[in-house]
């Protein structure tokens, strides 16, 4: 081959290589761009535009919902190689907002949120059909973009607390001593598995609480998630929840351990990940 023809070719490597990169989530990282899919709306009174800077503007109803399907002609979509998909916001939001996969709840953040991460940790993500962004009254929000981002290794799970904590109305709660937390971490997670109580038709939401045992304060690493009460919206068709640690989190669950109560929620499992 012609030294021009080689040179030729060269370039044009190199161009395609960095065209599919940006494609495929932008040279400045590896996640994986998914804006363009989300053109559904969940009702006739809604209204979703594509502006040309690649941003949406979703004009919202309560329990509506903006929402992409992901199935070809080959099925469902797997996601078993990511970690989570991440809504950025133009602005903050102005109402509580949800993620929906596959019609079940995974994450949700309060007004004023400018960036939504629904985390699939220990979640099947397999067969992915359909993502729903679902704001809990009417409102506008503009979205950057949407993206997946990569699975990380698999994180070594220690368990901190086993039973069967049975938590009704409020009723019932564990304890996880402060000796237990000597090894934690600031970005470490703590995981939850529990099951929902639906012994009661009249029960139609399931919360969980964790603190710093006899602080009654939160744990900081899911503060957006925290209603007024410091409670956690958990879903009933799933059976874990986890909670990034930050360095607040780690340096008071060492000094006064943790405890964890909830609404018809009952907790089997309490788990360090890191």
């Amino acid at each position: 081959m012609p030294a021009s023809e080689k040179y030729s070719f060269l370039f044009l490597s190199v161009f395609v290589l960095v065209f599919l990169s940006s494609c495929f989530g932008g040279s400045d990282d590896s996640h994986y761009d998914v804006t363009d899919f989300f053109r559904n709306k969940g009702n006739i009174y809604e209204e979703v535009v594509h502006n040309d800077d690649g941003s949406i503007t979703y004009y919202g109803q309560k329990w509506g919902g903006l929402s992409a399907q992901f199935v070809s002609k080959d099925g469902p979509a797997d996601w078993s190689g990511y970690a989570s998909i991440v809504f950025e916001f133009a602005q903050p939001t102005k109402v509580s907002t949800q993620v929906e996969v596959n019609g079940k709840l995974i994450s949700w953040t309060k007004e004023g949120a400018t960036r939504l991460e629904a985390d699939f940790g220990g979640k099947d993500v397999s067969a992915i059909r359909n993502i729903s962004l679902r704001p809990w009254d009417s409102t506008t929000i503009v979205i950057n973009r949407i993206y997946l981002t990569d699975a990380q290794p698999v994180k070594h799970s220690t368990s901190l607390w086993e039973g069967k904590c049975v938590m009704g109305n409020w009723t019932g709660g564990f304890t996880v001593s402060a000796e237990k937390f000597e090894q934690a971490n600031e970005g470490d997670e703590l995981e939850i598995i529990y099951d929902s109580d639906v012994s009661n038709p009249a029960i139609t939401y399931w919360q969980l609480k964790t603190v710093y045992d006899q602080q009654d304060v939160p744990l900081q690493g899911n503060i957006q998630e925290l209603n007024d009460w410091g409670c956690i919206l958990v879903s009933h068709e799933l059976h874990n929840y986890r909670i990034t640690l930050t360095k607040r989190d780690v340096d008071e669950l060492r000094k006064y351990g943790l405890y964890v109560n909830g609404y018809y929620t009952i907790v089997t499992q309490c788990n360090l990940l890191q």
